[in-house]
C-alpha cells in the first residue's frame, strides 16, 4: 500500500509506473552486472564432487592411496593478482597467470589415522597447480643425497612445466637454490627457482619444491606483486578507508552501549518481546552456522595439522561447540539490539512493523508481508541499476573495479550451495538493519527534535553502516562510498515511505539476484544447477507473494503486534495526555509578574517528570494590593492537574470581578472548596491558598496541608515563622453529609519582611537533604541583595534549580513551587 502523503493521483501514477517497471531497472542492472562481475566472469568449470574427483586422479598417478581419506575444499581469491592480470603487460604476464592464477580451489584429503594429509591445488578449470603432502612428525623417512633429490625435483618441475606451457618449452638454466634444514627423523630441503620475467619485474613468480627425506611433499607456484607497485597502480591502500573502518567500529560500540541501556530501561518498562528477542538471536546465529558449518572453512586449516594426535570426534565437536558459542554471543548481542530498538521505533514510527509483526505471528500469506516484499523487490531492481551506474566511470580501467568474492566461492564449494544466495544476502541485512536503522533511529530521536536533522543523521549512520560489513568490494574505495550511500538511500526510503520488511528485502534483492547470476553463469554444471534452484524458488516466492497481495488479508496492527506491544501503545497513550495537561499546566501561569513599586516578587514553578499539578498566579488587586493564589496538585498526576485548572477558572473572576474584589480569602476558599468536594477524593491531597497583601497586612485562606505560608522579619534574619492560623469549617451546599474545613490566617508585616508560599515539593526535598526551608529561604533573601524583583528572582531560580538536581538523583519527582514576596524599605 502506498503511503498516505503520496496518495493524491499523478504522485501515485508515477509510483506505479516506478513500481511496475522495476523488471527493467533489473534486466540493466543485470547487463552491467554481466559486464563487469569478475564472480560472473571467473568460469568455474569444476564443482565440489568434480574438484575431490580430480585431487583423487591426481593422488592415484602420483601412487598415493587415498581410499577412505575425507575430502574437504576451499576456495581463495587473491583481488591483487586479478588487478594485476587486467593490466595485460603481455605474454609474460598470461605465463605468470597460468602458473598462479587470481583464483585457487585447494582440495585437502585427509587419512582417517590424521598421520596424512595431500592438499591438492586446481585453476577454476580444474587445470593441475601444486601440491603439498603433510605427515606427523613420528613418521619416518629414508635419506637421500642432496644431489639426488636436487635431480627429482628439477624432473618433476620440468615435467610439470612442459604440460602447463607446452608451447613455451622447459628453460635450459633452471637452477634450483637450496634452503636446507634438519629435524627428528628427516632431513628437509626445499628447492626455490624464480621464474626469469624479465618484463613484469614487479612480479615474482616462484616455483617451490619440498622435501620431507626422500619423499617429494610439495610442488607449488608462488606469486607476489611489490607493495609500492601495488599502491600506485592496484590501488590498494586506502586511507578512507582507515577512517571509515575507525568510524564503523565506533558505530558499533554505540550501538552495543545504547542498546544494552535501552534494553535495560524496556526491562523495567516491561515493553520488551523476549520472543522476538529469542528469535533474533537465533536468526542470526542459525544464518552465520548456516554460512560457514556446511562448508569445510572452519575445519580446513586443522585438517592439515597431523602432529595433533587427539581424537578425531573430540576436535570436531569441539570445533562446532566454539563456533556455535561463538556465532551464539553474536547473535545476543544483535537480538539485544533489536529488543531494545523496536519498541523506540513503534513508537516513533507507528505502523513500521505491522507486516514484520504478521509475519513473525504466521500470517505469511497475508497483504501486509506479501505487499511489502513485492515492493521491495521493486526497489531493489531500482538499487541495483543506480548502484551499478554509480561505479561506471571506473569499471573498465586498469587497476579499478569489483574485488572477487571469496566468500561466495566458499559457499558453491560446500555441501548446500544453492543456499548461498540467502546466506550471502542474509548477513549483509541483519547487519546493517540493526546497526544503520533499529538502533540510531531511537538514539537519534533522543537527542534532536527536527525530523530533517533526525533523517540526515540516520542517513549518514546508515552509509556507514552499508560500507561495514565487506560484502561490496571495489577498487578504489572511494567508488564504494557511493554505492553504499545508494544503497544507504533506498533502504531509508523503503523504510520512511513503507515499512520494515519493505526495507529488508530492498536491501537483500539486489545481492540475491546477483549472485543468482554469478551462479547460473558459471560452465560448472553443479554450480549452474545450484543456480537454477535458487532461481526457481526466489520465482515460486514471488509469485506466491503476488497473488496474496491482492487475495490475502490486510492486518491491522492491533491484531498482530505482540503482547508488550499493547503495554507500550498505553503508554504512549498516556505519555500524550501527561504531555497536554503539562502543556495546560504551563499555560495557567502567568506569562509575567505584576510591578508594583512597594513590592519585590520573584515565583518559579519547576515541574516534574510527570504532571504534579502545582500551579501559581500573582495579580495586583488595586493599588498596592497585591493577590496571590497558589495550588498544590499532591503529585497525582492528570487528575490533580485539570481539578487545579477548574479551579483557576472558578476563581480568577471571583477575585478580580469588580464586585467580588473585596470578598475575603477565607470567603473565596468556602466557594472554591465547596464546588470541589465532588470532584476530589479525600485523599487526593490538592491545596489551595488565596493570599492578599495590603496595606502591610497579610491575610491568607487555605485547604490541605500545603501550601504553607511563612513570614521571614527582617529583624530577625535567619528565622521564619508561621503567622497565627484558625480552622473553620462550613457545611457544603452540595453534599448534605460533607464538612468543609478552611484555614485562616494573618499577620502585620513591617518593611522589608517576606513572605514565602511553599509547596510540597519544596518542603519534602529540603527535609531529605537534612536541612530545614527556614535556613534555606534565608540564605535566598540574603543572597539576593537588593530589594528588587530582578535580583530576587535570579537567586530563587538558582536555588530551585540546584534542588531540583539533587531530587531527580534520588528519584524523588514532584513539582517545586515557590512564590516569594518581600515589602520594600522606604527609599527603596
Amino acid at each position: 500500500m502506498l503511503p498516505g502523503s503520496i496518495l493524491n493521483k499523478k504522485t501515485r501514477l508515477v509510483w506505479i509506473a516506478l513500481l511496475a517497471l522495476s523488471p527493467l531497472a533489473y534486466v540493466a542492472g543485470s547487463s552491467l552486472t554481466f559486464k563487469y562481475d569478475p564472480n560472473l566472469q571467473v568460469g568455474f568449470t569444476i564443482d565440489r564432487q568434480s574438484t575431490i574427483e580430480a585431487a583423487r586422479r591426481f593422488a592415484a598417478s602420483r601412487g598415493i592411496d587415498v581410499t577412505g581419506w575425507e575430502p574437504l575444499c576451499r576456495v581463495s581469491a587473491t583481488n591483487d593478482l586479478l588487478f594485476y592480470y587486467r593490466l595485460d603487460k603481455g605474454r609474460e604476464s598470461q605465463i605468470a597467470r597460468s602458473l598462479a592464477p587470481e583464483v585457487v580451489v585447494s582440495v585437502r584429503l585427509r587419512s582417517p589415522d590424521n598421520l596424512e594429509s595431500l592438499e591438492v591445488e586446481l585453476g577454476h578449470d580444474g587445470r593441475l597447480l601444486g601440491y603439498t603432502r603433510n605427515f606427523a612428525r613420528q613418521r619416518e623417512f629414508g635419506a637421500i643425497a642432496e644431489p639426488a633429490a636436487r635431480q627429482i625435483a628439477l624432473e618433476n618441475l620440468k615435467s610439470r612445466l612442459s604440460q602447463l606451457l607446452p608451447q613455451e618449452g622447459v628453460p635450459s638454466n633452471v637452477d634450483l637454490k637450496l634452503e636446507e634444514r634438519a629435524e627428528t627423523g628427516a632431513v628437509n630441503r626445499k628447492y626455490v627457482w624464480e621464474w626469469p620475467l624479465s618484463t613484469i619485474p614487479e612480479l615474482t613468480v616462484k616455483s617451490e619444491l619440498s622435501f620431507r627425506g626422500n619423499v617429494l611433499t610439495s610442488d607449488t607456484v608462488k606469486a607476489n606483486i611489490d607493495d609500492a607497485f601495488a599502491r600506485s597502480n592496484l590501488n590498494t591502500k586506502s586511507n578512507l578507508k582507515t577512517v571509515f573502518s575507525i568510524a564503523y567500529g565506533l558505530l558499533i560500540a554505540l550501538v552495543i552501549i545504547f542498546g544494552i541501556y535501552r534494553f535495560v530501561q524496556r526491562v523495567k518498562q516491561k515493553e520488551i518481546s523476549y520472543s522476538r528477542f529469542t528469535m533474533v538471536t537465533v536468526v542470526f546465529a542459525t544464518t552465520m552456522l548456516l554460512y560457514f558449518l556446511p562448508t569445510d572453512e572452519a575445519f580446513y586449516n586443522f585438517a592439515g595439522q597431523q602432529d595433533f594426535q587427539g581424537p578425531r570426534t573430540f576436535i570436531l565437536v569441539f570445533i562446532y561447540i566454539s563456533i556455535t558459542v561463538t556465532y551464539a554471543v553474536m547473535g545476543v548481542f544483535m537480538g539485544l539490539a533489536y529488543g531494545s530498538g523496536e519498541g523506540d521505533i513503534r513508537e516513533s514510527y507507528p505502523g513500521k512493523l505491522t507486516s514484520l509483526d504478521a509475519l513473525v505471528t504466521g500470517r505469511i500469506f497475508s497483504q501486509n508481508v506479501c505487499r511489502a516484499i513485492l515492493i521491495g523487490c521493486a526497489i531493489g531492481g531500482w538499487m541495483l541499476l543506480v548502484g551499478n551506474m554509480t561505479l561506471l566511470p571506473w569499471q573498465g580501467k586498469p587497476g579499478y573495479g569489483e574485488d572477487l568474492q571469496w566468500f561466495t566461492f566458499i559457499q558453491w564449494f560446500g555441501h548446500l550451495t544453492w543456499m548461498s544466495t540467502m546466506m550471502t544476502a542474509g548477513l549483509d541485512v541483519i547487519t546493517v538493519t540493526i546497526i544503520g536503522l533499529l538502533i540510531t533511529l531511537p538514539f537519534l530521536h533522543r537527542r534532536f527534535s527536527s525530523r530533517r536533522v533526525i533523517i540526515t543523521m540516520a542517513g549518514i549512520c546508515a552509509w556507514l553502516a552499508c560500507t561495514g560489513p565487506g560484502y561490496l568490494n571495489f577498487r578504489p574505495w572511494t567508488a564504494l562510498l557511493l554505492t553504499a550511500a545508494v544503497r544507504a538511500f533506498f533502504f531509508l526510503f523503503a523504510f520512511l515511505y513503507f515499512d520494515l520488511i519493505a526495507a529488508i528485502v530492498c536491501l537483500a534483492a539486489p545481492t540475491t539476484f546477483s549472485v543468482i547470476l554469478q551462479m547460473l553463469a558459471q560452465p560448472s554444471h553443479g554450480i549452474r544447477e545450484s543456480g537454477y534452484i535458487s532461481l526457481t524458488i526466489t520465482s515460486v516466492s514471488l509469485l506466491i507473494a503476488f497473488i496474496f497481495a491482492f487475495k490475502g488479508r490486510v492486518y491491522r496492527e492491533d491484531e498482530v503486534r505482540p503482547l508488550y506491544a499493547k503495554l507500550l501503545a498505553d503508554r504512549i497513550s498516556m505519555q500524550a495526555e501527561v504531555s497536554a495537561a503539562r502543556e495546560a499546566q504551563k499555560r495557567l501561569m502567568p506569562e509575567s509578574l505584576p510591578n508594583i513599586p512597594n513590592f519585590s516578587i520573584a515565583a518559579c514553578c519547576h515541574p516534574a517528570h510527570e504532571v504534579g499539578g502545582d500551579f501559581y498566579d500573582v495579580f495586583k488587586l488595586e493599588e498596592d494590593k497585591l493577590g496571590i493564589l497558589i495550588a498544590e496538585g499532591g503529585g497525582k498526576g492528570l487528575g490533580s492537574a485539570l481539578s487545579i485548572a477548574f479551579a483557576k477558572g472558578y476563581l480568577m473572576p471571583k477575585i478580580l470581578g469588580d464586585s467580588q474584589s473585596d470578598n475575603s480569602p477565607t470567603e473565596v476558599i468556602r466557594g472554591l472548596q465547596d464546588r470541589l468536594t465532588t470532584m476530589l477524593d479525600e485523599d487526593a491531597g490538592v491545596g489551595f491558598a488565596y493570599v492578599v497583601i495590603d496595606d502591610g497586612t497579610l491575610r491568607y485562606a487555605r485547604v490541605g496541608t500545603h501550601p504553607v505560608i511563612m513570614v521571614s522579619n527582617e529583624k530577625s534574619p535567619g528565622q521564619l515563622s508561621f503567622p497565627e492560623e484558625r480552622e473553620i469549617k462550613f457545611k457544603s451546599g452540595r453534599r448534605a453529609e460533607a464538612d468543609i474545613s478552611v484555614i485562616e490566617g494573618s499577620y502585620q508585616l513591617g518593611k522589608g519582611d517576606s513572605v514565602a508560599m511553599l509547596t510540597d515539593g519544596i518542603v519534602k526535598y529540603l527535609k531529605s537533604d537534612k536541612t530545614n526551608p527556614d535556613a534555606e529561604l534565608s540564605k535566598l533573601l540574603i543572597n539576593a541583595g537588593r530589594n528588587d524583583s530582578a535580583s530576587l528572582q535570579e537567586e530563587l531560580d538558582k536555588s530551585v534549580k540546584e534542588l531540583s538536581k539533587r531530587a531527580r538523583k534520588r528519584a524523588m519527582d514532584d513539582d517545586l513551587t515557590v512564590v516569594i514576596v518581600k515589602l520594600n524599605n522606604d527609599g527603596d
